[in-house]
């Protein structure tokens, strides 16, 4: 098996990638590497909105209408995007074998750059 280094940013946006890859018809062996990618992706994403929600709890103010934060605070709102960039930066380890997909599966780039790592095409 294979490490690969991510960063949180990263597992935001390879979940909705893998959302795609999830529908693919895939050889058995091939869907159960992306079931096992999956599941890190979604562990790895949750820690980062948590860490993201923390964050937004300790320098905004939720709006009165409960649907987002606020920062009245100029300060404040500094040091949020401070520590957001930080929490940005967190690299997480994934483990994966490279998931093999057949060249003649139809695949738009903005799905694939997310996970370009963990994929190999393979020629029919």
């Amino acid at each position: 098996m294979k490490h690969k280094m991510t960063n949180a940013f990263f597992a935001t946006e390879a979940q909705q990638s893998m959302k795609y890859f999830g529908a693919l018809d895939l050889p058995i062996k091939e869907s159960i590497k992306v079931i096992k990618l999956a599941k890190q992706i979604a562990g790895n994403e949750e820690v980062y909105q948590q860490g993201r929600m923390k964050l937004l709890e300790k320098y905004g103010t939720m709006s009165e209408d409960k649907t987002r934060y606020t920062f009245p605070e100029p300060a404040k709102l500094a040091e949020f995007n401070k520590e957001f960039v930080e929490l940005q930066k967190i690299e997480f380890e994934v483990e994966s074998d490279k998931i093999l997909i057949g060249g003649d599966i139809k695949i738009k780039p903005n799905v694939l750059i997310a996970l370009e790592q963990f994929i190999e095409i393979q020629d029919n």
